[in-house]
This record gives C-alpha cells, structure tokens and sequence, in this order.
C-alpha cells in the first residue's frame, strides 16, 4: 500500500487533537477460513499486507480520537462476497457490548487483499464499528454518509462513481431503506454528497468527530453537534441555518447551482470539484417522469420547458415547498406558493425544485 496516501491521512486530520492513548501492537486479527480455492497462491508475504491493515487501522483510530475501541475484538476475513465488497457484523456487539467486552468481524473480499480497495473496505467497515460502537441505531443514511466521506477523503481522489449514480436517479435523497444500499442500492450517492456538504461548510473534521461519537441518531445526532461546534467557537455560521429544512434546502440548492457567491457563507456550493450536469439533462434534472414521494427527506429538479401543465397541477404544495430559478449568471429564485402561480412562471424561470417539507 503506496505510504503516501497514509502520510496524506495524517496531514489531512492534523488539526483534531490526538488522544495520547497508546493504541496496542495488533488491533486486528486475521481470519482465512472462509477462503476460496481460488484464493491467490501469489501471496508469499501475507505478513507484509497484514501489517499494512494494522498500520491504516491504527492511523483512522489515533486521528480520530478513538480509544475506546482498543479494547474491542475486530476480526477481519477474507472470502469471495460475491457482489460486495465488505461487510461488518455487528449484532454480537450491539447483544454485548461494553468498553471492555466487544467484537466486531469485517468480510472483505479476497480478491481485494493486496490492493487499495481492500483498505478502503477496511477504513469504510472500521467507520461502521466506531458509529455503531457508540449508536447501533444510527440511520442508515448518517451511517453510510459518514463510511463514505472519510474513506473518499482517505484517499485524496474525487469521488466520480457517485457523481455519476447520482446523476443517474430521478430525485436527490436520503434513505434508511436497505434496498436503498444493496450492492446496487442508489442511496449511496445523496447520502455521500450529503456528508460531503456538511463537511465542507459545517466543521469538517470536528463534525465528522461529534456525529461518529455521538448517543443521538439523525437529524438529531447532526443539529446536536452543530449546537456544540457553535458553543465551542469552532463553527460560525449563525444557528438560523442549522435547522433541518435549511440545510436540506441550501444542500438541494447546491447540487444545482454548485456557486459560492449565490449565497450567504457560500452555502449553495456543494465543491469546487462537483460538476454540475445539468446541461447534460440527467434524470436527476427530468420532467418526463411523474413524482412519487417516498423518503423523508427527497429534493426533484424539473425543467419547465420539458413538463406539461398537468404533472405541474399535480404538485401537492402541502407536502413541497416549490422554488422557481435559472441557471444563468441572473440569479433569482422566487417561492411559488400555488399550481397558478406555477403554470405563470414557465416562459419566466428555467427550472422549478421542489423541497419535501419537514
């Protein structure tokens, strides 16, 4: 495993203040069992690539200040998954768990062993352990988000596999549905970007730190950690953004506009390396399909020259808030508050998105 994506890891987590806990020699053991025949024979120094998971476990656990978990059993086994990359198995310890009597087992596929993508499942299942070591409960969507944001930033590469699941969907949204995160679940790229955007604007690093250890779940888990950054004077954008239909709003805004001055604190920016594919007409920006609402938190983009007055007269202003805007340099974004009011507006406004309301 290349040492400069570790040394970029360190530098990247350098600001938190690291527990001077020591953590012990070999935190993980290792578990062959389940291999395959096919298992590569090629593997002469198994000792090599194991001390290279032991050095990215305990470089993810000392920057994220988590001692706790020293104390715990992690087996990791290598087997043919079968359409996944890994997994973790945490229902032992959600039966028994305590800071002294926990365990954890990680499946990684074996065809993985040798290479980046085996850390990366390694980072991703250890992002589970530590949340569901403090919250087993967590919704889905936090969880994955989180797994997702730290093992991207392990990595120092721009995630274009999400961008391009994400769009890839008819509508923005978070998911606690398990078909949402099956091996082709399509939950993986909101709740990606998600994480991503309350990264870039809301705390970095000291945010990741609250919501992983945090005994809140959700919305709850995020509101109650921006509270404590604000507190702690790690965070100073005023508290009128933290509720949750202002953040899900700026967040749906920021996927769409992707610019820093078309808003106070740069909130519609989502990353300087997002692209934003609206000129392609994604699905993600699509009016040939009708909406159907099935998720708490959901966000649909529909070009009015492409909707017709009917699906526009569909719209349930009870359960949408609906926002008319352009995408040219002439920025202006107006609240429609009716189907009329709608319907008035096409030769006026490019686009209409519509907020679930919460």
């Amino acid at each position: 495993m290349s040492y400069n994506f570790h040394n970029f890891f360190l530098l990247l987590v350098g600001a938190l203040a690291f527990s001077s806990l020591q953590v012990k020699s070999n935190p993980l053991e290792f578990n062959y069992e389940g291999k395959s025949q096919d298992f590569p024979s090629s593997y002469l120094n198994i000792n090599k690539i194991e001390s290279d998971y032991q050095k990215t476990y305990k470089k993810l656990f000392q920057s994220l200040s988590v001692p706790e978990l020293d104390h715990c059993k992690i087996e990791v086994q290598f087997k043919i998954l079968n359409g996944y990359w890994g997994s973790v198995e945490t229902e032992k310890s959600i039966q028994s768990k305590t800071i002294n009597d926990c365990s954890y087992e990680i499946k990684i596929d074996e065809q993985l062993i040798d290479k980046m993508e085996g850390q990366l499942v390694l980072i991703h299942e250890l992002v589970h352990i530590i949340r569901h070591h403090f919250n087993p409960l967590e919704e889905r969507w936090l969880d994955e988000g989180l797994a997702q944001l730290i093992e991207t930033e392990y990595i120092a590469l721009w995630p274009y596999d999400k961008q391009t699941q994400l769009f890839s969907q008819e509508k923005l949204f978070l998911s606690s549905h398990d078909e949402d995160y099956s091996p082709k679940g399509r939950g993986y790229s909101s709740s990606y970007f998600f994480l991503k955007y309350m990264y870039n604007h809301f705390g970095g690093l000291h945010l990741v730190k609250k919501l992983l250890t945090s005994q809140k779940t959700g919305w709850s888990n995020i509101q109650e950690s921006l509270k404590q950054l604000s507190e702690q004077g790690k965070l100073q954008i005023p508290k009128i953004f933290f509720s949750k239909e202002m953040i899900w709003t700026h967040f749906s805004f920021a996927i769409f506009f992707n610019d820093s001055a078309k808003a106070d604190y740069g909130l519609f920016l989502l990353d300087y390396k997002f692209k934003n594919d609206t000129e392609k007409k994604s699905p993600l920006i699509n009016g040939e399909k009708r909406i159907t609402s099935n998720t708490e938190m959901e966000t649909f983009y529909l070009p009015l020259n492409k909707v017709n007055k009917q699906m526009l007269a569909e719209i349930d202003f009870n359960k949408f808030s609906v926002y008319l805007l352009n995408s040219s340099s002439s920025f202006n974004i107006v609240k429609a508050d009716s189907s009329m009011k709608l319907i008035r507006a096409l030769n006026q406004f490019e686009y209409a998105v519509l907020v679930k309301k919460l």
